[in-house]
Formats: C-alpha cells, sequence, structure tokens
C-alpha cells in the first residue's frame, strides 16, 4: 500500500475545501446583496453570477498590465553618456 498519493490528496483537501466554502460565502453574500437592492430573486441570481464572471475577466487584463509594467522595469537602462 502506497500513501504518498493518498497523503498529497489530503494535504490539498482542506485548502479546496476552504476555496469552495469561500466561493459559497461570496455568491451567498453577493445574491442577498442583489435581492436587497433589486427585490427580485432572478436579478439576485444573475447579479451573483455575473459579478464574479466580470470580475475573472477584469483581473486577467490587470495581470497583464502589471506583468507588462514588470518586463519594463527589470529591463536594462539605457546610459546617456
Amino acid at each position: 500500500m502506497t500513501y504518498g498519493s493518498s497523503l498529497s490528496l489530503c494535504s490539498t483537501q482542506p485548502k479546496d475545501l476552504k476555496t469552495l466554502s469561500y466561493y459559497i460565502m461570496h455568491m451567498s453574500v453577493a445574491m442577498l446583496v442583489g435581492y436587497c437592492v433589486t427585490g427580485s430573486l432572478i436579478m439576485a441570481i444573475t447579479l451573483s453570477l455575473l459579478e464574479p464572471t466580470v470580475q475573472a475577466i477584469a483581473f486577467f487584463f490587470h495581470e497583464k498590465v502589471w506583468d507588462k509594467q514588470a518586463i519594463t522595469t527589470m529591463q536594462p537602462q539605457e546610459s546617456s553618456v
């Protein structure tokens, strides 16, 4: 019996559960706020699903800008001598 594969699975499980619980909490809060603001359950569900999608797209472009900034910062400066 090998323990290596089962140990690696068990060691990531708490992190995965924490991520899942945070996702559920985030969606629940977004849905509750959406319902309080709109009074519509359909609109609340739509907003709670739409917001993370837009956030993920915005994060993608945010990372691109930061990566580009890091590349230009790391390039050696030309001397004017």
